[in-house]
């Protein structure tokens, strides 16, 4: 059986430049979380991707990962693309 710990998702934080997830889980040293790429990989979905495709979509799902939080912030979708892809 996998342990499933239910997050308040206000206390996840997305370090843009590293790529990673983090959750403030009331101590000193928050939480490092896999991300979505980290997960994938380690089932193997994407292994015969070229490296340049993978790169495009980690990319973009750093945009995605933005346009979300911004939703989530706010309760506004963003009106206007930072960058098209």
């Amino acid at each position: 059986m996998i342990d499933i710990e239910v997050v308040d998702i206000k206390n996840i934080n997305f370090d843009k430049l590293n790529h990673i997830f983090y959750y403030n889980n009331g101590t000193a040293n928050p939480k490092r979380l896999p991300s979505v790429s980290e997960i994938i990989e380690s089932n193997r979905f994407y292994k015969d991707l070229p490296k340049d495709v993978l790169e495009k979509s980690m990319e973009y799902g750093a945009y995605l990962h933005q346009d979300v939080k911004y939703f989530l912030d706010t309760n506004e979708i963003w009106s206007d693309r930072i960058k098209k892809i």
